[in-house]
């Protein structure tokens, strides 16, 4: 039986749990950005300027798609938590379920609201929702994002970045001086098709690293 304060991995769960993300939400988003992405090609091969609303777009459902996988994953740890009774338990075992299933049955309430209640999916506010279900997702968030190898608190601090820049672009803000962003001639900070795949490109990369620590495969092999 899996303790609520130790991770269950893959092979305690029987292939569910990955199988199980798959049917979920959060890979939507990422295509509808993906689409985006295409959109903004085939304009610019025909010649024509993309509107900068197309990149900005892509961003923001990019990290829609990173929320929703962070609450998805969440909800399936919560699932694999939940305690068993082997059909063969002594009596002493079948008192001992009924008071593992109380406990799991209070926590599932208060993890439910917790993925009920995310709504900014920045590092510390994942961290705090996963270790709610035993899985501290830090140590294993090391990422090659293009050319750059992200140590764990690299990795932090680029998922911050990209979620201030969500929230200025969702929110009609300026765009503040990230690291993520382009600049112009000028020095200015600007957000281009370049910037959108970057995201894009970090986001799903961050997936698959979290997904990789239970299943060796990747989530989002291949192209949408």
């Amino acid at each position: 039986m899996s303790s609520m304060f130790e991770p269950p991995r893959l092979m305690d769960l029987g292939g569910t749990f990955y199988l199980g993300l798959h049917e979920h939400d959060f890979t939507r988003p990422l295509a509808d950005a993906q689409a985006l992405l295409d959109s903004y090609d085939v304009i610019s091969q025909a010649g024509q300027r993309p509107k900068p609303a197309l990149a900005r777009s892509a961003i923001v459902m990019t990290m829609s798609g990173w929320q929703a996988f962070i609450e998805r994953l969440t909800e399936a740890l919560l699932v694999s938590l939940e305690p068993y009774k082997s059909p063969t338990a002594a009596a002493d075992e079948e008192a001992s379920f009924r008071r593992d299933l109380r406990y799991w049955q209070l926590r599932r309430g208060e993890v439910l609201k917790g993925v009920a209640d995310f709504s900014t999916p920045n590092s510390d506010n994942c961290r705090n929702l996963l270790l709610r279900v035993g899985f501290d997702p830090w140590p294993v968030w090391t990422v090659t994002d293009g050319r750059s190898h992200l140590s764990p608190a690299e990795t932090r601090a680029r998922l911050d970045d990209w979620l201030r820049l969500r929230h200025a672009l969702a929110h009609g803000n300026p765009l503040q001086q990230l690291a993520v962003l382009d600049r112009s001639k000028a020095g200015s900070p600007m957000v281009t098709r370049r910037t959108a795949e970057r995201c894009h490109r970090f986001v799903r990369t961050l997936i698959n690293v979290t997904d990789r620590y239970f299943h060796p495969k990747s989530l989002l092999g291949g192209r949408y």
